[in-house]
């Protein structure tokens, strides 16, 4: 057993005496260093690519999504994240979310925790969002296991 370096980008000259460090203090070796590769889209697990806030206004869809702090299934968005016509962003909870056509509310591994966090991140901001959204006429679609 020991470790993989993914998706590394750059000169690896710096970086070997971060790999020596690691191996000497967990006894474990390194197994490699893989390259970063544009366009390989690989699943990240658990974490979410977090996009600039602001958004187009070129024509395309708008799509926000509320990033909750337990988020699951985030790659369930990759195909609309990829679409051309789709201007599609992940929001943090807490800053004033950008005018969007459509938001979805995404599936989360604790909806209690996550329906909190958003009450809480939403006082005057996400939640009037939310209802100003649905105000106007237009979507919000809940996956199956969302709040």
């Amino acid at each position: 057993m020991g470790f993989a370096i993914n998706r590394f980008s750059g000169d690896l000259a710096p970086l070997k005496s971060g790999l020596d460090w690691l191996e000497r203090e967990t006894d474990k070796p390194v197994l490699g260093v893989l390259p970063y590769r544009h366009g390989l889209d690989l699943e990240a697990e658990d974490a979410v690519p977090i996009s600039p806030q602001d958004h187009r206004s070129d024509g395309r869809l708008r799509v926000l999504v509320p990033l909750l702090p337990r988020i699951s299934n985030h790659t369930e968005f990759n195909a609309l994240r990829r679409h051309p016509g789709v201007d599609f962003r992940f929001v943090r909870l807490g800053p004033e979310p950008p005018r969007t056509d459509l938001v979805i509310l995404p599936g989360t591994k604790s909806v209690r925790s996550d329906l909190a966090a958003l009450r809480e991140a939403a006082i005057g901001r996400l939640a009037d969002a939310v209802e100003a959204h649905l105000d106007t006429g237009r979507l919000l679609y809940i996956l199956g296991d969302s709040l």
